[in-house]
This record gives C-alpha cells, structure tokens and sequence, in this order.
C-alpha cells in the first residue's frame, strides 16, 4: 500500500478514495478512512466527518434571492427551480434549499402582484371616465 516518491515523505494511498496521505497518518484527510482498521466517523448526512464542515451554498439559489430582491420575477422562479435541483443532486456538499425556496416564493408573489395591478390599471384606463349622474 505504499507509494512514495523517491527522496519525499513516504506516502501511503487511501483505499477508500485513492488520495495520497503520508504513511503516518492515522486517518485519511480526504475521505476520513481510518487506517486503524476503525470505519471513518460519520455525521448525520452520512458524509465523513472531514466533509461534514465543508458545504458550500448554491450559486443558482443565491442569484435567484438576488433576483426577486430586484424585481426579475421570473429569473427568480427559474433560479431557484434549478438551485433546488442543484442541491438535491449534491448528495449533501451544497446547502440552499432554502433560500431557492425563498426566490421562487417570492417570485410567484411577484409575478400575481403584477398581474393584479396591471389587470387593476388597464380597467381603469379602459372604462372611460366616469361622471357623477347630476352632472
């Protein structure tokens, strides 16, 4: 299971994840396979406990937010739509459900708000103008 390099450390390779460690590690620093024969610490996601910390939000989640900030209600359903899928498809690395939740929330009440005032405005506009009887 060896596998240095002339005149380097000497270096062992992982057997779960094939990385290269120094042959006295105890635990990969990688993956967090124990080399004591001890299966790798795991967290309640199921990933090692090496991973557990290192969950990154999602792009796509986050420009979805930014985008029902700004009023781009259809970017912000599309964005979150495909955040929530980008998350789902992680296997636990990208975290954001939430916010993907929150653009596309906010953009469907975005999208009725303007249907509704736009419904309300051209109404106004196409009924005529309206005088009192007595006039």
């Amino acid at each position: 299971m060896s596998a240095s390099e002339p005149g380097g450390p000497a270096m062992k390779v992982c057997p779960d994840c094939a990385e290269r460690v120094k042959q006295a590690a105890a635990v990969c620093r990688f993956c967090g396979h124990g080399f004591d024969g001890r299966p790798a610490a795991r967290g309640e996601s199921g990933m090692t406990a090496s991973y557990a910390g290192t969950q990154t939000t999602s792009v796509l989640a986050i420009a979805g937010v930014v985008c029902a900030v700004f009023g781009i209600s259809v970017g912000a359903i599309v964005l979150g739509i495909l955040g929530q899928r980008e998350v789902d498809g992680s296997g636990g690395r990208i975290g954001g459900r939430g916010l993907a939740t929150a653009a596309i929330v906010i953009g469907v009440i975005e999208l009725v708000v303007t249907a509704l005032i736009l419904i309300s405005v051209i109404g106004l506009f196409t009924s005529g103008p309206s005088l009192p009887s007595w006039l």
